[in-house]
Parts: C-alpha cells; sequence; structure tokens
C-alpha cells in the first residue's frame, strides 16, 4: 500500500502507510517513495568510513526549531472518507463502485495509484459487478495486468465455484454422443480425418474416466491433476472442434453435428475455465498482504465420497525453493470436503520429516466427539505409513479457506498517520 498523509492531515500519495502489530517489511521503494522519505528525515547515521566525506559535502544545518514547533502524531482508523480524497487526488469520480473496487485494493495490499486503477478500469470493461471487481482486483494482484478472461473465470469461483466430478460426467456424455454421431451417422468428413477424430475423441474420454474411477476409490494423486498438460489438450481438443464446424458451416446435412460439436465445445470451455481459476488462485501474488507471508497451491478434486461436490485441496509452497516448489517433508496441507454423514470437516495437516500434526474442523458437536474418540485409531494409521502422529485436536469451527487461498488485510487494522510540524 503506497497511501500516506501530508503535513495538514489529508492523504499524500506515495508515502507509506503504517500497519499496526505488524513487523515492518523491507520492500523496494518507487521514486515518489523515496522522495518523500528523503523530505522527512531529518537525520540519518552514516557508516564511520564515509563519515569526513559526508561532512565536507553537507549544507549547513538548520537551527533548531522552537518548542512550539515540535511534530505532533496521531493515529486513527482508515475511513472512506480518506479512500475518497484518494479518489478525487487522481481525478476518478467519487462513485459507490469506484470506492468498493479501491476498498478491494487496499484489503489485497494494493496500492492506490493512477496506474492500478488504468489497469482495473481496462480488464472490467464498465462492468460494475461486486464479483467483478473483486475478480480484477485479484488478477491485477498476481501480475495478470490486461487479462479479462481471468476476470471472467475467477469471478464464477467468487460467486458459485464449479463441482468437478458432475463436469466430467456431462464432457464424458458429450463425448459419447459425438462419438456416436461420426461412427453412426452421415458421412460428412474424409475417412482419415474421421478415423483421427475418433481416436482423439476415445484418447480424452479415457483421461476423464480414469480420473473418476480414481476419485470413487479415493485413489486421486496430484500426479493425475496436472492443470497444464490438461488443459493444453482440452484448448487444442476445443480449437480442433471449432475449425470443424466452420468447415461444415453451409451444409445442410451438417447441423446436427454442428450442433453437437457447439455443445461440446460450451462443456470443454466450462472445463477450461474451472481448471484455469484453480491455477490462477496457485499463482504468487506480487504484492502479498502484509503478515501473510504463507502460499499456497490449489487443487480441486473429485470427492469419492459425494459426487455433489469437490475435495479442496491446498498444500504451503516452500519459500526456499524456486517456482513455488513444495517440501512434501516440510508443509502444512489443507483439505476441505463434504461427507454424506459427518457433515463438512476441514483438515489441517502439518508435516515435519515424518512427524505429523492434524487440526480437525466442523461445526458439529458430534461429529468433533466422534473424530476425537478416534485418535488411538487415527496414530495405528499413520505409524503402519511411518509417520508419528504428535498431535490431534477437533475443534468445533467452520474454516474459511479462502483465507489461505486470497488472503487480505483488515481494513479496520489500517491506520491513518496524522503528522503536524
Amino acid at each position: 500500500m503506497a497511501i500516506g498523509m501530508d503535513g495538514g492531515g489529508g492523504i499524500h500519495p506515495g508515502a507509506p502507510l503504517i500497519w499496526p502489530k505488524i513487523p515492518p517489511v523491507k520492500q523496494t521503494t518507487s521514486a515518489e517513495e523515496t522522495s518523500a522519505t528523503s523530505r522527512n528525515v531529518k537525520t540519518q547515521t552514516a557508516p564511520e568510513s564515509s563519515a569526513a566525506q559526508a561532512a565536507d559535502s553537507a549544507p549547513a544545518a538548520p537551527p533548531p526549531a522552537p518548542a512550539s514547533a515540535q511534530a505532533a502524531s496521531a493515529a486513527r482508523p482508515m475511513s472512506m472518507s480518506d479512500i475518497v480524497d484518494q479518489l478525487l487526488s487522481h481525478n476518478i469520480p467519487n462513485t459507490p463502485d469506484n470506492k468498493q473496487m479501491a476498498s478491494f485494493m487496499m484489503e489485497h495490499g494494493m496500492e492506490l495509484s493512477q496506474e492500478n486503477f488504468t489497469d482495473l478500469f481496462k480488464m472490467l470493461k464498465g462492468n460494475k459487478n461486486p464479483a467483478q471487481l473483486e475478480s480484477a482486483v485479484i488478477s491485477l494482484s498476481k501480475g495478470l495486468t490486461g487479462s479479462s478472461k481471468s476476470v471472467e473465470v475467477l469471478s464464477q469461483f467468487l460467486t458459485n465455484s464449479p463441482q468437478l466430478s458432475p463436469q466430467i460426467q456431462e464432457l464424458r456424455t458429450m463425448l459419447a454422443q459425438f462419438q456416436s454421431q461420426l461412427t453412426s451417422g452421415p458421412n460428412l468428413l474424409n475417412p482419415g480425418l474421421t478415423a483421427s477424430l475418433l481416436s482423439i475423441v476415445s484418447d480424452m474420454d479415457d483421461t476423464f474416466k480414469k480420473l473418476n474411477k480414481k476419485a470413487t476409490e479415493g485413489n486421486v494423486g496430484l500426479a493425475d491433476m496436472k492443470k497444464g498438460a490438461l488443459l493444453k489438450d482440452i484448448k487444442a481438443f476445443e480449437q480442433f472442434l471449432g475449425g470443424l464446424e466452420k468447415q461444415l458451416a453451409g451444409n445442410p446435412q451438417a447441423e446436427a453435428m454442428r450442433n453437437q460439436m457447439a455443445k461440446m465445445r460450451q462443456e470443454l470451455s466450462e472445463m477450461m475455465n474451472s481448471l484455469t481459476s484453480q491455477s490462477i488462485l496457485s499463482k504468487d501474488s506480487a504484492r502479498q498482504p502484509l503478515g501473510t507471508d504463507d502460499k499456497f497451491a490449489y487443487w480441486q478434486i473429485p470427492n469419492p465420497l459425494t459426487k455433489e461436490s469437490n475435495m479442496e485441496l491446498l498444500i504451503r509452497k516452500d519459500p526456499q525453493r524456486k517456482k513455488g516448489a513444495l517440501d512434501p517433508k516440510k508443509t502444512r496441507i489443507i483439505l476441505k470436503m463434504e461427507t454424506p454423514d459427518l457433515g463438512e470437516i476441514s483438515i489441517i495437516i502439518d508435516v515435519l520429516e515424518n512427524r505429523v500434526w492434524y487440526i480437525f474442523n466442523t461445526s458439529s458437536e458430534e461429529t468433533k466427539a466422534f473424530i476425537t474418540k478416534m485418535n488411538n485409531d487415527l496414530k495405528q494409521r499413520m505409524a503402519q505409513a511411518n509417520f508419528q502422529l504428535s498431535g490431534m485436536q477437533a475443534i468445533q469451527k467452520r474454516l474459511d479457506i479462502r483465507k489461505y487461498i486470497l488472503p487480505t488485510l483488515n481494513l479496520d487494522s489500517v491506520m491513518r498517520i496524522h503528522h503536524e510540524v
């Protein structure tokens, strides 16, 4: 955040705000921030080796200020009027949508700068939906400048997270119908192209069939959820179908096949959006809110216990490794799932070498009591997997995993510094 206060108590763009109860974070400052800092700092300690040189080149010190002109500072919570002042200082209209956008920017640790506002307006293209506003801010905070597609994808996640199991089943149904159309319908394509298309459809159906089977068995691994490779295959197939659809345009006999292709392309697009949202949420923020150092990779996995919901998985990235790599011997795993009998359960697992700690979160007192009774059983199962259960706790509280995927600042803790001389 780069909003500060000038001597008269107004907002001065460039000077940093002071965040309460958070250790100072060393970060690169802009030229404007550096200039503002140099004007406000009265003295600065210099290394002994350059003390003489600094004394020769330094200008004469001003006379000491009288007692009546000593500095006086006061801090108070940031108010909406402060945000309005900042908007007006950048010639941005004081509208409810712009104020809400500015609030989202502050929550996600972004600077209320003219450049950021300009980028957000371009990404939104006039859309004023609150979910779209927040999606644009999140996209920009993750370095996706100018990406209107990411705004659309994240907006769907914020409003209604798609369920992977029904999506996979629907896509498999569409693939089967298209395969039947190719084999039993009129010969609208040359034999070689038809054979190639049938092979592609069969391979893609086999991929989702294996994923569904492993999900039902509760045996889905991260290797099965390689979002990048799956996204490339789906996108290539969707584009290929788009080319065929154009090729068959104007042929009355191909109307049924073209309609089938259009429906399948829609299903493929929804699957791509689901996988893309996971990739975006796994991406590190370019400007992480202060005090939230943990960064997580995020997956949605078919829930083996119920087809009506996803299983959500987060794994903390190792800050010592490049490109957000995971360290399986030292990490935190967060798992959230819906169960038919026990309701929603969220589990936080801390791993250190062969030792593990569990925290179960549930909204049900009965489920909490049941989990507590299973302590010895869990201990034995961990021992069979060569892990030592070092701690286990059950809490009657619903866990909001969004605070781990999308960490934000509490605006009530943002303070305005009023400084007078």
